[in-house]
């Protein structure tokens, strides 16, 4: 839902339709001004009485649309988004961010000589990988998790670059944490699975997850 502020509506008018919102309905809002103030409500917004809405002063008019991703869509934030990892390395908008590394972590050599070849061509963040979601049983899925995530710490500590790294199992989750992985990766797969997203939010390191057509 859109609701839109007249043009000269004031900041007292603002605030009392935010509360309403806020305080009857137990939504949230999200506010963008420009020549004129426009109040986005996320959330099941189809429980608000527009009726409540529209006979509050300032209001010209009120908008419902059917957009589930709200937090996404340009609509509630024509701006670009712009995701800070390790607080040095700018993701989104007009940067262009290189990710590169091991796919899988076989050794600390292995590791280590393709983080220094990474950080040579340019590489802003590493690719590294302590455990492999496999299409067989038999393939080789990584090595012990506590030492594969040591091994990325070093490969962190050598080159000075931040770290990302897929969360196939939610049981690893704090020890990813303890590791300081910097982004967690959400296989395509596991996005599906809507626990490893919920659990994810617990990090305050960027979560990503990977693109297929179930998850788009």
């Amino acid at each position: 839902m859109i609701i839109h502020m007249a043009e000269g509506a004031t900041i007292e008018q603002v605030e009392r339709v935010i509360n309403r919102i806020t305080q009857d309905y137990g939504l949230r809002c999200e506010t963008i001004v420009s020549s004129t103030t426009v109040i986005g409500v996320k959330g099941v917004a189809s429980i608000v009485d527009e009726g409540r809405i529209l006979e509050l002063p300032g209001v010209d008019r009120v908008i419902r649309i059917t957009e589930k991703y709200k937090d996404a869509s340009r609509t509630f934030h024509p701006e670009d988004t712009i995701v800070w990892i390790d607080g040095r390395v700018p993701v989104g908008g007009p940067h262009l961010t290189f990710f590169g590394g091991p796919c899988a972590i076989e050794s600390e050599q292995q590791a280590l000589e393709s983080a220094r070849i990474a950080r040579a061509a340019g590489v802003d963040v590493l690719r590294a990988f302590v455990d492999k979601s496999r299409t067989s049983p038999y393939d080789y899925r990584g090595l012990d998790i506590k030492k594969g995530l040591e091994i990325v710490a070093a490969m962190k500590a050598e080159t000075g670059l931040p770290t990302v790294s897929e969360l196939i199992d939610l049981r690893h989750l704090d020890l990813f944490l303890e590791y300081g992985i910097d982004v967690i990766q959400i296989g395509a797969r596991s996005a599906q699975y809507s626990p490893s997203s919920k659990n994810s939010r617990r990090s305050i390191s960027p979560s990503s997850s990977n693109t297929a057509s179930a998850t788009t």
